[in-house]
């Protein structure tokens, strides 16, 4: 919504094109690059100034968890791609927003929140756990926001007469829906 982003960038002081944004994309393929574009110009009509590093060294991970990375200290747009497990936020959260993580790539670090992920992890019984983790996410998400996605990649489909109940789940960003798949 570039008109939000634009209102929001002014009630934080900025005027449009004042506040930059960088990141490194893939650049091992035409698609990286062509996907860098699109989001570029994505924030330019948000009122971002923006600026995309190629990056074709190997995983962007490479990058984002290094800050001893030339690259790394050029950019402000740090990424991960976690897929989270259901029922559960267990193998997803404390790994994305937990201090000293190297996947928080975000720096994010709330000492509420790591507590939080201590008596889940060691004093919830299992089966009250999801619950738990949910309401977690739900708290950090609201309270904080650590975390934008900027991306989607991909969804996991399978195909076959003897195959049921097979969908995509977008909560968990590619993955299908165990809850309802089932084989005929």
């Amino acid at each position: 919504d570039p008109e939000t982003a634009k209102a929001l960038l002014k009630k934080a002081g900025y005027e449009p094109g004042e506040y930059e944004v960088s990141w490194v994309y893939d650049s091992t393929s035409p698609e990286g690059k062509a996907a860098a574009d699109q989001v570029k110009l994505g924030y330019e009509k948000s009122g971002f100034k923006a600026k995309a590093y190629p990056y074709g060294g190997g995983s962007l991970y490479d990058v984002w968890t290094d800050p001893d990375n030339a690259l790394y200290k050029k950019i402000n747009v740090l990424g991960t791609a976690w897929c989270q497990d259901w029922p559960s936020a267990s193998t997803f959260l404390p790994v994305i927003v937990g201090t000293g993580s190297p996947y928080n790539t975000g720096g994010f670090s709330e000492p509420a929140v790591d507590d939080e992920i201590e008596r889940i992890q060691t004093e919830v019984p299992l089966e009250d756990q999801p619950a738990a983790w949910g309401a977690l996410e739900q708290k950090v998400m609201t309270d904080y926001m650590p975390v934008i996605n900027r991306g989607y990649y991909q969804v996991i489909f399978a195909f076959g007469t003897g195959i049921g109940g097979f969908a995509n789940d977008t909560s968990v960003g590619g993955a299908p829906n165990y809850r309802d798949i089932y084989v005929k």
